[in-house]
């Protein structure tokens, strides 16, 4: 228990209850995780899929919009969902212990968070922005290799 005891404090350096932000490869791993715990009789993980459309977009634009997305996730997802950026402004989220009906409302507060003008610089610009731009989501319940 020595041993061990300092490299637990080392990982427990984390204190926030943010979702977890990763590159792809770290997610690819944390989402093929999921599908061997999937084995056992346990609450139901989704993979959710966020296309982020939009007619005119600039680069500086989509990468604000981008920025938005990642605060949204880091803020509002539970401690323990993991999410990605994917293919330009595209990301996936992996968010675990939940039912349909639950991914569903955060899926919506994700969506009025998005659109919310609350405590929102340059309104006007974001206005126009959100005018051009549209959340698109897709998502499937994770399942093991097995149960395919």
């Amino acid at each position: 228990m020595k041993e061990i005891k300092p490299i637990m404090e080392k990982l427990n350096t984390r204190k926030d209850n943010n979702v977890y932000i990763s590159d792809i490869d770290t997610f690819k791993m944390a989402y093929n995780l999921e599908k061997k715990r999937a084995k056992r009789s346990r609450p139901s993980a989704y993979l959710l899929y966020l296309r982020v459309i939009g007619e005119g977009l600039s680069e500086d634009e989509l990468e604000m919009i981008s920025d938005r997305i990642i605060s949204i996730l880091n803020n509002k997802l539970r401690s323990g969902d993991v999410a990605s950026k994917y293919e330009g402004n595209n990301f996936l989220i992996l968010v675990n212990n939940i039912r349909e009906d639950k991914l569903k409302l955060l899926i919506e507060r994700v969506n009025y968070f998005f659109y919310s003008m609350y405590n929102l610089n340059q309104q006007s610009v974001w206005i126009d922005i959100f005018n051009r731009s549209g959340l698109v989501w897709d998502y499937k319940k994770v399942k093991s290799e097995m149960n395919r």
